[in-house]
């Protein structure tokens, strides 16, 4: 949740880490208050594939800073 990644993040900055957070919403309480549509959605492989090309992107991105 949001407030499990602001302690990792802290604790990122204070390590002198990179670290990152991909949150999966599985259904919005607010669309479901207002009658609104609301799928409920369990599948979690779009936040994995999502979470795997950042690191991509990220190992990338040092590989050239190294450079």
């Amino acid at each position: 949740s949001e407030m499990e990644s602001a302690a990792l993040f802290i604790t990122a900055q204070y390590l002198r880490v990179k670290a990152a957070t991909v949150l999966h919403v599985m259904a919005n309480q607010e669309r479901e208050k207002k009658g609104l549509p609301n799928p409920v959605d369990h599948s979690v492989d779009n936040a994995v594939k999502t979470a795997v090309e950042a690191v991509r992107i990220q190992i990338r991105k040092d590989n050239r800073t190294a450079k």
